[in-house]
Formats: C-alpha cells, structure tokens, sequence
C-alpha cells in the first residue's frame, strides 16, 4: 500500500496473472506473463523485449544496421560495373567504346540475370539498413531517457506513466543524465558496450525513480 494525496494507493495487480507486478511491469498477452520492464513485443524473434534482452536487442539493430551498410559497400562496385557492361552490350557500342570489357562481358541474359540478383541485394539491403537505423535509433532515444516504448507513448498520449490499467502518476525513470540512463542497460564498462555480456544492474523488481526529472520532462513536452 502507498499513500499519495491523502488517499491510498494499492500496488499494481495482474488481473491475468492474478499477482502482484512491480512498477515497469507490463502483462504481455501474447507471451501470456507479465514482463519486467517490457519496451514491446518484437514479432520477429517472438520473444518480448524487457530489462534483461533490451542490450542484446539493441546490439542486434546495431551490428545488422552495420551488416547492411557493409554489404552496399562491397556490393556497389560490383553492380556499377555489371550495370554499366549491360546498358553497353544492348546498346551495341561496346565494342567500339569498350573494347577492354568485351572478353568480360558475359552473355546478354545471363548477364541480365546476375545484375539483376547483385541489384536486389543492394535494394534489400539498404531498405533494412534504413528500417533498422530509424528503429536504433529511437530506441536509443528512449534509452537515453530511461524510457520504454510503451512509457513513451503513454506519456505522450495520456501525460502519465501507466502501468497496463494503473496509473502510476508522478513518477520518471530518468536517472539525471544520459549517461546514467545508458549505463542502466549498458553498464559502466565500454569494453562490453558492444559484445553480448549481460551488464544490465538491478533485477527489475527495485527502481530509481526521479520525481524533479518528472515534472520537467512535462514541462517541456
């Protein structure tokens, strides 16, 4: 029980799970439990993002959105100089103006066919590369604010933080800085930023929470 404003407060309940939840802690009804520290459920993996996966999350958008940007560099030259023997080979010029590549130049659809394979890895490429760096990068933004997904977009539709059907009020997770918020998940060693060790602090049950970092973080918004 809690007091605030003279009146009392119960802890946030499960009406599925039938328990008491600690504050971040959202019922997933997908997964069918509820999860500490839940940011969304990802489709992709199947699995909910929460407080102990969030780092290996975010390391995953991060190493793929560099996965992509490394196969358009290796991949472009490539395409230029298939792209470019095509156009020349149906044009008819190529002999004439680009004798060095005619022993190079393959047949006119096979050709066809490979540039076209070597342009669809480029494409695909850079639509994911594109899709995961947005997603990285608000995901961090709300990292650097000691924010989940579903926190954001309560607070910015309803003002307040909320707890599935409770509402938790006056109450921020932002620690003071963007580095403390980042270290949360991170942890305080950089040589481990990047690797798949877990160095989230805390289990979930027990947060810092803010209340002057609240009020200004409403004031600006």
């Amino acid at each position: 029980m809690s007091t605030e404003g003279g009146s009392t407060k119960c802890p946030p309940f499960c009406l599925y799970c039938k328990v008491i939840k600690p504050n971040r802690t959202h019922h997933c009804r997908r997964c069918n439990r509820c999860i500490i520290r839940m940011d969304h459920h990802c489709p992709i993996i199947g699995h909910c993002i929460h407080m102990h996966n969030h780092k290996f999350f975010l390391l995953f958008l991060f190493w793929s959105t560099i996965l992509c940007g490394y196969v358009i560099c290796i991949t472009m030259p490539a395409l230029y100089q298939r792209t470019t023997i095509v156009i020349w080979s149906f044009s008819g010029m190529i002999s004439a103006l680009m004798p060095r590549y005619v022993q190079q130049a393959p047949p006119s659809i096979d050709g066809l066919v490979a540039t076209c394979l070597v342009a669809s890895g480029v494409l695909n490429a850079l639509i994911c590369g594109i899709s995961l760096s947005i997603f990285l990068g608000q995901l961090t933004y709300s990292l650097l604010r000691n924010e989940t997904t579903l926190e954001s977009v309560s607070f910015q539709f309803c003002g307040t933080i909320t707890n599935d059907r409770h509402t938790i009020g006056n109450i921020s997770y932002d620690l003071g800085s963007t580095w403390h918020n980042f270290c949360s998940i991170f942890g305080y060693n950089p040589l481990l930023w990047f690797l798949p060790v877990h160095t989230t602090y805390g289990n979930g049950y027990f947060k810092e929470t803010n209340l002057k970092m609240f009020h200004k973080k409403k004031i600006n918004r």
